[in-house]
């Protein structure tokens, strides 16, 4: 089964069989409770809440441009929208290859 990557806020419940060398089992809960995140997400410049193939295409079109403090586009935070912005973003996409 594959790692579930979700940012949703909310519950989530793992439950886990352990078994002693006698055979003896239990079962174990664990809950963990997800928050919102604080703020914007990294690099999330149409706010979707992830990083996909749409926040890259937004950054290199924006490229070359001024940015303003806390701008998602500029992900380096060097007061210009540039091509290693979205390089540095791409490795931070919420999904295989940057799929929406």
């Amino acid at each position: 089964m594959a790692a579930d990557r979700s940012t949703t806020p909310g519950p989530y419940v793992a439950r886990a069989l352990t078994v002693d060398s006698g055979n003896a089992g239990d079962i174990g809960l664990l809950t963990i409770n997800v928050e919102a995140p604080i703020g914007p997400l990294q690099c999330d410049v149409d706010g979707s809440g992830i990083v996909d193939r749409t926040d890259i295409g937004l950054i290199i079109v924006a490229r070359n441009q001024p940015a303003e403090p806390g701008d998602p586009q500029d992900n380096d935070g060097d007061g210009v929208i540039t091509v290693l912005d979205a390089r540095q973003c791409v490795l931070l996409c919420t999904n295989a290859r940057c799929a929406p």
